[in-house]
C-alpha cells in the first residue's frame, strides 16, 4: 500500500511540474531554466529553455518580430439605417 501511494504521489509532482513549467510566462521561466542549468548541464531542454527567446522570435522577450510594425491601416464604417 506504501509502495503504490508513493508512485501515485510521483506521478502527480510530476503531472504538477509538468502543468506549471508549460504555463509559466516564457521570461519566468527562462531564468528558471538558467538557475537549474548548473545543476543539470547535459539537459537539452534544459539548455534550450535557457537560451529561447519569449513572444514571436524576438530576442528582447516581446514581440518584435511579427509584421511590419507599422501603422495600422484606416477603415471606415459606414451605418446604414433602416
Amino acid at each position: 500500500m506504501l509502495m503504490q501511494n508513493l508512485i501515485v504521489l510521483s506521478l502527480v509532482a510530476g503531472s504538477l511540474a509538468y502543468a506549471l513549467w508549460t504555463l509559466m510566462p516564457a521570461a519566468l521561466r527562462q531564468g528558471l531554466a538558467r538557475k537549474l542549468l548548473p545543476l543539470a548541464p547535459n539537459q537539452a531542454w534544459l539548455q534550450k529553455a535557457a537560451r529561447q527567446a519569449g513572444g514571436c522570435g524576438g530576442g528582447d522577450g516581446g514581440c518584435s518580430n511579427c509584421g511590419d510594425g507599422g501603422t495600422p491601416k484606416v477603415q471606415t464604417i459606414k451605418i446604414h439605417r433602416r
